[in-house]
């Protein structure tokens, strides 16, 4: 099974199963798994278009958890980018990135061209009157499983997932 790594705006990332805190490079050959980043360690946008052009030619990365990271359409757009024609990455999470219809419309046309992604979270974002085109979209996905989208109300959590 592969570790969860945390990765860092120079590209780097922290192994938790090491003994001693020490950095890894994302060219490594351990096994990975999954990425994930934190609202910190987003980098400036051309930082973060170079790590996604080296998360993403990696073969033993899997997952990548861009969950609260706040990053916005622009970022969205290299993560788009990098995910179309991917063959590796399996699940993807954009949860609560402050995501309009513009960028979950982007990430929606790379899925097309996808063909490992099996499931994608986009809950907590400003998708609104674009939901029907975006369904579209993304059932037109070539492998795409699952979709989740969870909004909040002050009575209630809605979670709807739609399965393909």
């Amino acid at each position: 099974m592969g570790a969860v790594l945390d990765v860092y705006a120079d590209g780097s990332a922290l192994d938790p199963s090491a003994e001693e805190s020490s950095m890894l490079l994302l060219n490594s050959t351990d096994t990975l798994s999954t990425i994930k980043l934190t609202i910190d360690d987003i980098p400036s946008l051309p930082a973060f278009e170079q790590m996604m052009d080296n998360i993403t030619r990696q073969n033993n990365i899997h997952v990548l958890d861009f969950s609260h990271c706040k990053m916005g359409d622009d970022f969205v757009m290299c993560v788009a980018v990098a995910i179309a024609n991917n063959e590796n990455i399996q699940a993807i999470n954009l949860e609560d990135n402050e995501l309009t219809s513009a960028g979950v419309s982007k990430i929606a046309r790379a899925l097309r061209t996808c063909h490992a992604m099996l499931e994608v979270d986009l809950s907590g974002n400003i998708i609104g009157a674009a939901l029907p085109r975006i369904m579209e979209l993304l059932s037109d996905s070539l492998s795409l499983r699952t979709l989740v989208l969870k909004r909040k109300t002050e009575e209630r959590k809605y979670i709807e997932t739609f399965f393909f």
